[in-house]
């Protein structure tokens, strides 16, 4: 599998872009690679305060809440580990979302890809003690649709904001890239199957987001230094209603394909008709 970057040249996978960078280019990364890394467009001051407001909504969730999932660490003690509708739990989560950042990076595919605030998993925060006995903390591969929710998730990306430094012994995101544009099995899955496409750890620096596609294998490793704790915010193409004409392609989807054929279109196409 080829990665071109939109000059025709080899697209480098480590590559992370700063917000002086082009849209364009953060487009075409993600339609070729499934995944970016973006370097330094939130201030790090910023998530020391959503880390109280996560924690806090954590301590007082209830255990019966089906928004929330709970693991136990050796000592016996029972942690909220996932926290959905974020929104409501995090003012200053909910701010940043609202603010210019968040706001470019949704609009970088003009679908009209937009937070859909009612869906639980729209925007979430996951909590990753250490010493974990049982619980779903750290997510092997896999993809957002791979569990019947194709319909729902795919042509959608997440952004990641975690709320620290990643990588090492602190954990991280690992994705393998390039998997969104074909149907293959995760690294492991099948003995001796070998789909030649690059494993990346995506670390990160405070401040740091992170892009992937809904399709695109991902997992995670666990922290065993500290603990982490890490914001994603799902943006999906708008609602149809029943009936309604669907008038053209997603440009995301239009990309996307044109990578798969080994195209080096820009992911900013104008939309073709449906």
């Amino acid at each position: 599998m080829r990665f071109t970057a939109r000059t025709g040249d080899e697209l480098d996978l480590e590559r992370t872009f700063d917000p002086d960078d082009d849209d364009d280019d953060i487009a075409h990364f993600v339609a070729q690679a499934g995944f970016c890394r973006l370097r330094g467009w939130v201030d790090p001051s910023l998530l020391p305060r959503i880390a109280d407001e996560v924690t806090h909504a954590a301590r007082g969730s209830e255990r019966n809440d089906p928004n929330r999932w709970w693991a136990t660490l050796e000592d016996g003690t029972e942690r909220c580990i996932r926290l959905m509708y974020l929104l409501e739990s995090s003012a200053s989560m909910a701010a940043l979302v609202d603010a210019p950042v968040y706001t470019r990076l949704g609009a970088l595919f003009p679908d009209g890809h937009s937070v859909h605030r009612e869906n639980p998993q729209a925007s979430e925060a996951l909590i990753k003690p250490i010493r974990v006995t049982s619980g779903l903390t750290e997510f092997p591969w896999h993809r957002d649709c791979s569990m019947g929710g194709h319909a729902y998730h795919c042509a959608a990306y997440v952004i990641g904001l975690p709320l620290g430094a990643t990588g090492g012994d602190a954990g991280y995101l690992r994705v393998v890239a390039g998997s969104h544009r074909v149907s293959t099995p995760p690294p492991g899955a099948v003995e001796g199957f070998d789909p030649a496409l690059p494993v990346l750890a995506v670390e990160t620096k405070p401040g740091d987001l992170t892009i992937h596609l809904g399709c695109t294998l991902h997992g995670t490793r666990p922290p065993r230094s500290a603990e982490r704790i890490v914001t994603y915010t799902t943006f999906s193409l708008p609602s149809r209603e029943p009936g309604d004409r669907l008038e053209r392609r997603p440009v995301l989807q239009d990309s996307v394909l044109s990578a798969t054929r080994g195209g080096a279109a820009s992911a900013s196409l104008p939309p073709s008709a449906g």
